[in-house]
């Protein structure tokens, strides 16, 4: 209620008001237009502990904590000068000497007329309010500290990961070609002295060397995903398609596999990335074919600030009890030499999904082909 219409302080405190004030749950008070309180309501005296007779005029402001109540002073006249409402905060004396915080909010009462009168307010306290407040503070600060910390600590891991995963493409790749040169060095010079078992002996060593030569790269990959990496920027998905599948062509043309797509969306992405996700994705399609030549389908649909974009094949399905595992590194559901490779691909897919702040999921049966969602953020409205 707006600019309240009493007749005057002593009208407003007598009879069925003075019941009202004194049984109100709040501290109530009223001053009048001096700024000097002319009336305490009895919830205010038995918190301060002292008589209305030491409470009115600007008795209570004895009360006030000495740390707060220049402060308080200084609301308190600018409020009245300016006939304005106000709120704030500050320290009051309890009757057991405690000094509890209050919140303190007023507003002028005007007489019929138009005439200013003075102030009515009410405090309540926020002490526990307070306290809460500060101990989610302290706690979120805290727990920013610890965020910072943790950052920084997988900052310096993944510094660490990477320099390793340098490292071992390096120093672990050589002398696994080393492996794989003198062994074929090896079986041309035998020649024709080397049994079939022999033979087969040293071809396994030749592909076990190659193998986990493949798995160092991969691993390598795996590592340098979203490091180093290109700002997001917008883009036509249409372009990075474009881009796997010509770094797929062999493995299409040889495969007869048809590829279509439906309209694709323009993107906010690392275009790099999303053509090794697309290519990677591609070509398992290609890879787990089944009996007939890949039908690969990629389509999108728009879902609030995202596009969800679908890569669907025709091949050999997976097992929904195995489509959490297909996305953990080096997993495998098939022996190498049937399905060639290193059980890192849909490990990077996921890599590269989670750095664009999205989901990779996948639904699939076995013998009933698969259909691979990834989601993306709009480039605009």
């Amino acid at each position: 209620m707006s600019n309240p219409s009493v007749s005057g302080p002593e009208e407003r405190i007598d009879g069925l008001f003075r019941v009202m004030a004194d049984g109100a749950p709040v501290l109530l008070w009223m001053a009048g237009k001096d700024g000097l309180c002319t009336f305490f309501n009895q919830t205010w005296l038995r918190f301060t502990g002292r008589p209305l007779e030491r409470e009115i005029g600007s008795g209570w402001a004895e009360g006030v904590h000495p740390e707060d109540l220049q402060s308080c002073m200084d609301v308190y006249l600018s409020a009245f000068v300016a006939r304005r409402e106000f709120a704030m905060e500050y320290r009051l004396r309890r009757a057991d000497g405690a000094f509890r915080w209050v919140l303190d909010q007023a507003r002028p009462w005007f007489v019929p007329t138009g005439e200013f009168g003075g102030f009515i307010g009410s405090c309540i306290d926020v002490t526990d309010l307070r306290e809460a407040r500060d101990t989610l503070t302290r706690s979120n600060a805290e727990l920013e500290r610890r965020v910072r910390a943790r950052t920084a600590e997988l900052e310096r891991s993944n510094t660490e990961l990477e320099q390793f995963a340098s490292m071992a493409s390096h120093d672990l790749q050589e002398p696994l070609r080393m492996v794989a040169s003198y062994t074929q060095l090896i079986e041309s010079r035998l020649g024709d002295r080397l049994d079939e078992e022999s033979r087969e002996f040293m071809k396994q060593v030749v592909s076990g060397a190659e193998r986990m030569r493949s798995m160092v790269n991969e691993l390598l990959n795996y590592s340098r995903v979203g490091r180093g990496t290109a700002p997001l920027e917008s883009f036509e998905l249409d372009a990075a398609l474009d881009r796997a599948l010509a770094n797929l062509k062999l493995a299409v043309e040889e495969s007869g596999a048809r590829v279509t797509r439906g309209p694709l969306p323009r993107v906010r992405a690392d275009e790099a990335l999303l053509t090794q996700l697309l290519q990677n994705l591609v070509g398992n399609a290609i890879k787990f074919r089944a009996g007939n030549a890949p039908e690969i389908h990629v389509g999108a649909e728009r879902s609030g600030a995202d596009w969800t974009v679908r890569v669907k094949d025709n091949g050999i399905g997976v097992d929904p009890a195995q489509h959490e595992r297909i996305f953990k590194i080096f997993q495998r559901l098939h022996p190498v030499r049937t399905y060639p490779g290193t059980g890192m691909g849909l490990a990077i897919c996921k890599k590269i999904v989670e750095r664009h702040g999205g989901r990779l999921w996948i639904e699939s049966e076995l013998g009933r082909g698969a259909v691979f969602h990834f989601t993306l953020a709009a480039a605009g409205p």
